[in-house]
């Protein structure tokens, strides 16, 4: 090494002592000045992901990446991420501020619905002396937050400071599904992701995405939606966020509340569809007028109010319980008043949610890669395909005839996929002339079927018309041909949880 290259490692870790020793002598003069923020900076932990991205198009192939991101330590020893941060890793790793040493860690529950996961520490003595940080509650409209966490590169906490305008209803970016945040006028970057919201030392949200058209306005999980993902794990599982399943228009005017039977000073909303398996199946018919949803009063947009904080998605009350529970509801049908009770289920939309697997189920058949369509599919398609990207905004409801799609994608080249194009997409309408309802339905109706002939019939109007002996010998060949391993993968893979009896939920506020 010649002497040049030596003076310039010299000096760069002359220069890293420096940042680490003026970090030090920052921290300790503010943790005299004020223990909360003390308290706070030594709470936060860098978290370092590597794991494998799964490829949509060839489901079979998985992309190495690496992801940085914040989280906190809780009281409890266990420390709180963001879902994005962790999912699909292979290793996680974390650091504290002013240490070298990395701590691996292992991920004990991941919620893509509420954009949450829980670690471990594998080390004990990677968090000796460091006090968790407790749980508030909401905070006030206009009140002043700090954001903690290791944004870009940095090696040191960071803390940015916003103010809340409010609670409201958005997307999250993780799961496309529209749920309580809490909203920062503060720019936050990539990194933050997973750092703690503090208010007078006490948690009050996660930070979790900026808005695409206005970065300097933030998005945190507010710490119902966090209270609600504590009550989900105590079981031992994840359960996820409950959905009602339905579809609605307001009702504005006196005449069409007249003709549904409401008094003109009478809110709610309309059903206008029930989806097959969401809340309200069996339940719920299309004409129902909604009034009110476990005694919170709907207003004509489809609002309830959350104390302190105006009006929410009327969703709220559902998703602030658990899986399983009854949630009462008051309706309107054919002009006479009742109370109906529904059981909180998952589902009801043609479109899943998001569950991030490790491994993402397929099935290879004439050369066509079929895949059944959920939120990350249709996530990765959207921006090619105007199809999918409609129903990711309409959420088209799931019928008793077809619970989920099976998208013909990947055309890998056949003789049965010359001319389709690279990424031919259409939906599976039936096979054999049977509807298919969902992606084992499919499956298994290619495996059952009779004769030499198979017909697979698409929506838009084309037939797959394939010889069945030959066409399972070229499957075969073909995964051989891309290194795929196996035809067919018709589940998708997802760490086993031991679990345990299931608790009675607590309703978080």
């Amino acid at each position: 090494m010649s002497r040049p290259d030596r003076m310039r490692i010299v000096i760069r870790l002359v220069m890293g002592c420096l940042v680490l020793a003026v970090a030090f002598v920052v921290f300790v003069a503010t943790a005299l000045d004020n223990p909360d923020h003390a308290r706070a900076v030594e709470a936060t932990v860098l978290v370092s992901v590597i794991g494998n991205a799964p490829n949509y198009n060839t489901p079979w192939v998985q992309t190495l990446h690496e992801v940085r991101g914040s989280g906190v330590v809780l009281d409890d020893g266990r420390i709180l991420t963001c879902a994005h941060v962790v999912a699909n890793a292979r290793c996680v790793e974390l650091r504290r501020m002013g240490r070298d040493e990395a701590c691996p860690a292992r991920v004990e529950f991941l919620d893509n619905d509420r954009d949450l996961a829980l670690l471990r520490a594998e080390r004990s003595c990677f968090l000796e002396r460091v006090a968790g940080l407790p749980l508030g509650g909401v905070p006030a409209s206009r009140a002043t937050v700090d954001v903690y966490g290791y944004p870009l590169d940095a090696r040191v906490v960071c803390t940015t400071r916003g103010t809340v305008s409010g609670m409201d209803y958005n997307l999250y970016a993780q799961s496309r599904m529209a749920q309580l945040v809490a909203t920062l006028r503060s720019s936050l970057n990539p990194g933050n992701s997973g750092g703690p919201a503090v208010v007078n030392g006490e948690i009050v949200g996660l930070a979790m995405q900026v808005l695409e058209d206005d970065r300097r306005v933030a998005q945190l999980v507010p710490m119902p939606v966090i209270r609600q993902f504590l009550d989900d794990i105590a079981d031992g599982q994840v359960d996820g966020v409950a959905e009602l399943g339905i579809r609605y228009q307001p009702l504005m005017g006196k005449d069409i509340k007249a003709y549904h039977g409401l008094d003109e000073d009478r809110t709610g909303v309309l059903v206008t569809g029930v989806g097959a398996g969401g809340s309200g199946e069996g339940v719920l018919r299309a004409g129902d007028a909604i009034t009110a949803i476990a005694g919170q009063k709907v207003s004509d947009l489809g609002q309830v109010t959350l104390a302190g904080h105006g009006a929410v998605d009327m969703s709220y009350p559902v998703q602030s319980r658990q899986l399983g529970e009854q949630v009462d509801m008051d309706i309107v049908r054919d002009g006479k008043p009742l109370t109906v009770s529904l059981t909180l289920r998952r589902g009801g939309t043609l479109i899943g949610g998001s569950n991030f697997p490790k491994y993402l189920p397929y099935r290879v058949y004439g050369g066509i890669v079929f895949q059944p369509l959920d939120m990350d599919l249709a996530v990765a398609r959207a921006e090619n395909d105007s199809r999918i990207a409609s129903m990711l905004e309409d959420r088209p409801l799931a019928t008793p005839e077809t619970r989920q799609c099976v998208v013909a994608g990947v055309a890998l080249g056949s003789e049965y996929s010359c001319g389709r194009g690279a990424t031919y997409a259409p939906f599976v309408t039936s096979v054999q002339g049977v509807a298919v309802r969902d992606f084992a339905h499919f499956n298994r109706l290619l495996d059952g079927a009779r004769g030499p002939w198979i017909t697979i019939r698409l929506d838009d109007d084309t037939s797959v018309v394939l010889d069945k002996e030959h066409a399972r010998s070229v499957s075969v060949a073909t995964a051989g041909l891309f290194n795929i391993g196996s035809d067919r993968r018709l589940e998708a893979f997802r760490p086993p949880v031991k679990a345990r009896p299931k608790a009675s939920p607590a309703v978080a506020s």
